[in-house]
């Protein structure tokens, strides 16, 4: 649809001038510059195509002097029959000043092309410069009402949600099209699943962060799990951002495991109420997923081994989850809990291990029955649950 559009958008121009054969095409933000590669392969596809594409790259050395070239050649090799339907499209990522001014770094005008401005047409959508936005609506592609909504779909230019979005998915038919666009679901559908990668950069950082970069989606990404989980994390180090994730879910983990207790030292990290269901969510996807699961536990630990998460509190009856901070301390002995006054030890600093079944709701830190015990954050090795903590968890499962 979009790219059938394009095309036939592009050679109406040369209806209203049956005499032009060159129409410009400016494009002063790079809006339309992912479309061109899909255009090109388009325009070879067809059997008699209604213009050829040429593209101005100074990087590339395709300047005004190279279009001109390729025109005149192009004219020149042609047989006079078909050189009477020869037309051409030039694309160009500059604003439409330069025809007559030059750049801010000191480029020339195009003075070369300066003629096609009389003898050739510009493109136009509804008699206005185009964009990506308005072509889109003139398609009629569903598209938010909401200025705010239409701001974050534009606003980047060639980096924008809607040039991302219009280029992964361009050659998707008229019903697609048809679901309204918003900034939400614009960057879900360009994400795909967000917990899912959440999942494979805590398996793999480096791997997952660059082919998210790779594929231009890494502030799409950070963007859509700032508004699912109230998270902002490190964007320089994967690996950091992960870890300091994992402390908020565990954090929170916990804060909701003990019933919200109104004493408790980090609710600054906590994400707002209506985001916290989101956290207890992934938490869980993240324990019952057979390759995710490996990760969690190196990132709790931090550095103290390789212990898997059955090592510590041996014989309960699921795994221990450990709540890592970004800096490891300890918790206050003697199973004293925070609704029984344990939180003088889980001050700042400070790393909070519980024990959690993932298959039941209420068993483990849940209603405060498993308490945190011991010198945990601290040790070379991960401590053990004092043997009546491991039988109330082998045999009680989940106790209220």
């Amino acid at each position: 649809m979009i790219l059938d559009f394009l095309v036939a958008q592009l050679n109406q121009r040369f209806q209203h001038e049956k005499r032009a054969r060159v129409c410009l095409w400016f494009d002063e933000r790079q809006e339309f510059s992912r479309l061109l590669p899909p255009l090109r392969v388009h325009l070879d596809a067809m059997k008699q195509p209604p213009f050829r594409l040429l593209e101005y790259d100074a990087g590339e050395k395709h300047g005004q002097i190279w279009l001109k070239y390729q025109i005149h050649r192009a004219l020149e090799q042609a047989a006079l029959e078909a050189r009477k339907h020869l037309r051409f499209v030039l694309y160009l990522p500059l604003p439409e000043e330069r025809l007559d001014s030059p750049s801010e770094n000191g480029d020339p005008p195009l003075n070369l092309l300066a003629e096609y401005r009389l003898t050739g047409v510009m493109w136009r959508i509804g008699g206005k410069r185009p964009t990506l936005f308005t072509f889109l609506r003139q398609a009629s592609a569903a598209l938010s009402d909401n200025p705010a909504a239409q701001r974050r779909l534009y606003e980047g230019g060639r980096d924008s949600l809607l040039a991302k979005y219009v280029a992964k998915f361009i050659d998707r038919p008229a019903v697609f099209w048809a679901t309204t666009l918003t900034p939400e679901l614009t960057a879900s559908r360009l994400i795909g699943d967000v917990d899912q990668t959440i999942l494979d950069l805590a398996v793999d950082p480096e791997t997952t962060w660059k082919d998210l970069r790779d594929k231009g989606l890494g502030r799409e990404f950070l963007d859509s799990v700032r508004e699912r989980y109230g998270f902002e994390g490190p964007d320089d180090s994967p690996a950091d951002w992960v870890r300091e994730l994992v402390a908020v879910l565990a954090l929170t983990e916990t804060y909701l495991g003990y019933g919200e207790p109104p004493d408790f030292p980090f609710t600054e990290r906590l994400p707002s109420l209506a985001l916290r269901p989101h956290h207890v969510q992934l938490l869980q996807r993240w324990l019952r997923d057979s390759e995710s699961r490996a990760a969690w536990d190196p990132l709790g630990a931090r550095g103290r081994g390789q212990a898997g998460p059955h090592d510590v509190g041996q014989g309960a009856g699921g795994p221990l989850v450990r709540v890592p901070s970004s800096r490891p301390a300890a918790v206050a002995g003697g199973g004293v809990g925070i609704r029984g006054g344990g939180t003088q030890g889980l001050r700042d600093n400070r790393v909070l291990r519980a024990v959690r079944e993932p298959d039941h709701q209420g068993s483990g830190v849940y209603q405060g029955k498993l308490q945190p015990c011991g010198l945990l954050g601290a040790s070379a090795r991960p401590s053990r649950l004092p043997q009546s903590v491991r039988r109330r968890a082998t045999m009680g499962g989940t106790r209220r």
